[in-house]
């Protein structure tokens, strides 16, 4: 919904700034039409980027559409997907959720509810791959939106090698939950472990099997 909407406003407003232009040129002295048609095309083209690009960066739904629950502002903000976890903390929450792929969101709650925001602002997993004897493994850390806090998940896919996590630890005793995410079209088998952190943890070390990492 939320590209969809600012697509149909690029296609709206240009065409009635374009309608709009030409009563007003062919109500007027039809000398010099043809630059006065250049010129509001012009005028119309970047105006319509503009505007665009500001409903775009700087959307109205924040202030005007707060939801119920992230998993709303996720269903608002990427149209078609599957929702696969939530995990809500008091002013944020870390979902996962499934398009072509498994994605990870942070998303912020404001005076009791959830906003929409534009996805170039929300915060980015950090993706790495780690090696272990049996096998590699994705290692994704997202951040809170008033960094507080780190969503940690490894995901063990079963694309090229069998399942191979067989037990996972921190230095700080977390407690890692377990996600089951059944193959299909676009994704492998795939079990997800994950935690939530606090940002001010230092000297941060993760052990999978028994290679240890430090984050």
């Amino acid at each position: 919904m939320f590209t969809t909407l600012r697509n149909i406003i690029g296609i709206i407003f240009p065409v009635v700034a374009i309608i709009v232009s030409l009563a007003v040129i062919l109500r007027k002295r039809k000398e010099n039409l043809p630059k006065q048609f250049l010129l509001s095309g012009i005028i119309i083209a970047v105006s319509s980027y503009i505007i665009y690009m500001l409903v775009f960066l700087i959307p109205l739904e924040y202030y005007l559409l707060p939801l119920d629950s992230p998993e709303e502002v996720i269903e608002y903000t990427y149209g078609n997907c599957e929702i696969l976890e939530t995990i809500e903390d008091e002013n944020a929450a870390f979902v996962v959720f499934k398009t072509n792929s498994i994605q990870y969101a942070s998303i912020k709650k404001d005076n009791g509810k959830w906003r929409v925001q534009c996805p170039v602002y929300l915060p980015k997993a950090q993706n790495a791959i780690v090696h272990t004897e049996e096998g590699g493994l994705f290692l994704n850390q997202i951040l809170s939106q008033d960094n507080t806090k780190k969503f940690i998940a490894i995901e063990d896919s079963a694309f090229l090698h069998d399942l191979i996590v067989k037990n996972i630890s921190d230095n700080i005793n977390s407690t890692f939950s377990k996600l089951y995410i059944p193959p299909d079209l676009n994704t492998s088998e795939t079990i997800i472990y994950y935690t939530v952190i606090d940002t001010d943890t230092s000297d941060y070390q993760l052990t999978i099997n028994e290679k240890t990492i430090k984050l």
